[in-house]
């Protein structure tokens, strides 16, 4: 699939590789932006850059020489991180909340035989 297909049915599809852009005009961007685009689309020594890194830390590296559009890309890929994380936080209180309730209820356990032992042993 080309990337102005793609770009057609995803308006930030930049972010994943902004070397592979042919025509700016499908993306939703202000002419600052989208010279800023241009520019790093053209940049040599950052398509080596991105091809050691994965997208969160190439645009934040490049957020000083391209600031705009870097602004941009990390405002829409925070929002993957940030639900990302709260999956993560949820599922790690899931995972207490099980083991917890598993301790409660073999302590739960033993404590009901040790009634019923205590009190078969003294009637």
């Amino acid at each position: 699939m080309s990337q102005n297909i793609i770009a057609k049915y995803c308006k930030n599809s930049f972010l994943i590789n902004p070397f592979l852009i042919t025509d700016t005009s499908v993306f939703d961007l202000t002419l600052n932006e989208e010279e800023e685009l241009i520019l790093l689309s053209n940049n040599r020594d950052l398509i080596l850059k991105h091809s050691e890194e994965s997208i969160n830390p190439f645009w934040i590296n490049i957020r000083c020489d391209y600031p705009i559009i870097a602004k941009k890309a990390l405002k829409i890929l925070l929002q993957f991180s940030t639900s990302y994380l709260c999956e993560f936080g949820f599922s790690a209180l899931t995972i207490i909340k099980i083991k917890k309730k598993i301790k409660i209820v073999k302590c739960r356990r033993r404590y009901e035989s040790s009634i019923v032992i205590f009190t078969t042993k003294y009637k």
